[in-house]
């Protein structure tokens, strides 16, 4: 098995503090006080994401699934060597990792896309600042002239 490249160790990386962040979610979800929760998370986030959540379809079961090689190349030793063992157990466990990484890969998309809206519209709301103000200084140039 060869080592694993640099972008893979910082995925890995990134990966396990989104882990950790969602781990402190659940938990400040599930705190008596919510105070704690917003000196972690600040509070109209956690409800925008909870309304956004809970508009959203459940996770799809019949659409396909693409995994990363790198991905790939760590789970099929574990499936071939689940696979040997008996036909039964087999059909389950790979049932089970096939589920699961759906389930993780259609999460990972509906981050991301999030990401990236909220990343747009930031920059969106900056273009039309930077419209404005540009469409004053013509003003006041035009102004200036006449």
């Amino acid at each position: 098995m060869d080592l694993p490249s640099t972008r893979e160790l910082e995925l890995e990386t990134l990966l396990r503090e989104k882990d950790a962040q969602l781990a402190e979610v659940a938990v400040c979800s599930q705190l008596v006080s919510p105070l704690h929760c917003s000196t972690v998370f600040p509070q109209e986030e956690i409800t925008a994401l909870r309304q956004y959540l809970s508009k959203q379809p459940g996770p799809s079961t019949t659409d396909a699934v693409t995994l990363p090689p790198a991905l790939l190349s760590v789970l099929l030793p574990h499936i071939n060597n689940a696979a040997g063992s008996t036909a039964a157990t087999s059909s389950t466990v790979t049932a089970a990792l096939t589920q699961r990484a759906r389930l993780l890969q259609e999460e990972n998309d509906e981050l991301y896309e999030l990401l990236k809206s909220s990343e747009t519209g930031k920059l969106t709301d900056e273009v039309r600042g930077l419209r404005r103000t540009v469409a004053k200084l013509q003003g006041a140039l035009e102004g200036a002239f006449i």
